[in-house]
């Protein structure tokens, strides 16, 4: 390619890019309708997420099952991780607005189901449902969110995520708690259904971005389901013997080897495939058309920040969720708190979060330097949870609330530092 063609390609990604930028500031109505749906979508996932740890022990109490009651945050969370690929492939393909209807949808069916449980396993079969919905939710906010915001105003729409993220996930225990105990543990799922009929609403009006051309069938044929398939059932293999060890079977029989082994095997096979039949697109196809065809196109990790990016977001995740479950279960378990106090108790996690997120934000902005306050957050983070683990029934207040407040200070920082953000290689957009 000659250095002519380059520069006229440079100047028009500029060109592009000054426009992006200059439509950005003059946002209307249906921008920040939309955005509100976006955050509205959010708040719903992460509230349910985080609203039904508090109300497991009254949910077993009404339903039984007691020895199953780990599915019920389980199934959501496997039929989560299943979805995510299948999801943002879907919106590349079928456009943004009808997968987010369609997830937002997904999801009031199954917090409609979930509340009309009448035996834990309806109950856990609502929950896969919801999960559908709630992790194509979850994936569809960040997409949409780098579709309406160019890359340059990202922070603060960014940081309104966080809030967004860290209230949900401040109020869920909460709310959890007050319906479990003051009314019915039912109203943790039907309380969705308003909320979901608003984001339903605000998507179908308001949410106007590029929906690619062309007929159903040709739509069908470029997804890649193989990939899915292999990545979907490797994933939910690999977490149901995760989940099964030491609990329901030791470590080492056969049924949680089983799984384990053949989920590994079938992600390690996933990988290899999309690299064997990754395809990239030649510069003379249209702009609109469907560029790669790969469930994960190798050139998003073709660099070490865009890489390790993706390892910190899953890191965090993990630790997120071990949160969020395990510290109200603890309360409860160990400190004989009930399921209002143990939520009361866990909020120097959400109340610490969104403050240091946005004071992450101030410090890259004023320094133009992300590695010192990335390293500070890991740091923080591996104490925090480290100091946890010491925590005992007759531990004293100085101690569990110190202890969280050092592990949500470090995930509140790491947390401004997602894959959405890394810039990818220009030739992505050629």
């Amino acid at each position: 390619m000659s250095q002519a063609t380059l520069a006229s390609k440079s100047t028009s990604n500029l060109s592009t890019l000054d426009d992006a930028k200059k439509t950005s500031s003059r946002k209307g109505l249906a921008f920040w309708m939309a955005f509100l749906a976006v955050l509205v979508s959010l708040f719903l996932s992460v509230l349910d997420l985080c609203a039904v740890p508090t109300a497991l022990p009254t949910i077993v109490a009404d339903l039984g099952g007691g020895d199953r009651y780990v599915w019920i945050g389980s199934a959501y969370t496997l039929s989560s991780t299943a979805v995510v690929l299948l999801c943002g492939r879907m919106a590349d393909i079928f456009g943004r607005r009808p997968v987010m209807l369609t997830a937002i949808a997904t999801f009031a069916l199954g917090s409609a189901l979930a509340g009309a449980a009448q035996s834990m396993n309806m109950l856990v079969a609502a929950r896969v449902v919801q999960g559908l919905g709630g992790g194509c939710i979850y994936a569809m906010t960040q997409i949409v969110t780098s579709d309406l915001v160019p890359l340059s105003e990202r922070a603060a729409y960014q940081s309104a995520l966080v809030m967004v993220y860290a209230l949900a996930a401040g109020i869920g225990p909460f709310v959890g708690a007050v319906l479990s105990e003051k009314a019915s543990w039912r109203w943790l799922f039907y309380i969705n259904l308003p909320v979901t009929g608003l984001a339903f609403a605000l998507v179908a009006i308001f949410l106007r971005v590029n929906t690619p051309g062309g007929a159903i069938m040709m739509k069908l044929s470029r997804m890649d389901w193989t990939g899915n398939a292999l990545i979907a059932t490797g994933s939910t293999l690999t977490l149901i013997g995760l989940i099964w060890g030491g609990v329901h079977y030791p470590w080492d029989s056969a049924h949680v080897l089983g799984p384990l082994i053949s989920g590994v095997v079938l992600i390690v096979a996933f990988f290899v495939y999309e690299f064997l039949f990754f395809r990239q697109s030649t510069p003379g196809e249209k702009t609109d058309d469907i560029t790669f065809t790969a469930t994960l196109p190798f050139d998003l990790l073709n660099n070490r920040t865009s890489l390790f990016a993706f390892v910190a977001t899953f890191l965090h995740g993990i630790a997120s969720v071990v949160v969020i479950y395990y510290l109200p279960m603890f309360f409860q378990a160990c400190m004989g708190a009930s399921a209002i106090r143990s939520s009361v108790e866990t909020l120097p996690i959400a109340v610490v979060m969104t403050p240091f997120a946005m004071f992450c934000g101030i410090i890259i902005k004023v320094t133009q330097k992300y590695r010192p306050i990335n390293y500070l957050g890991w740091i923080l983070a591996i104490v925090g949870f480290g100091l946890l683990t010491l925590l005992r029934p007759d531990s004293p207040t100085a101690k569990w609330a110190g202890f969280q407040f050092i592990t949500a200070a470090g995930t509140g920082i790491i947390v401004r530092f997602m894959p959405r953000r890394c810039s990818l290689s220009w030739r992505r957009y050629q």
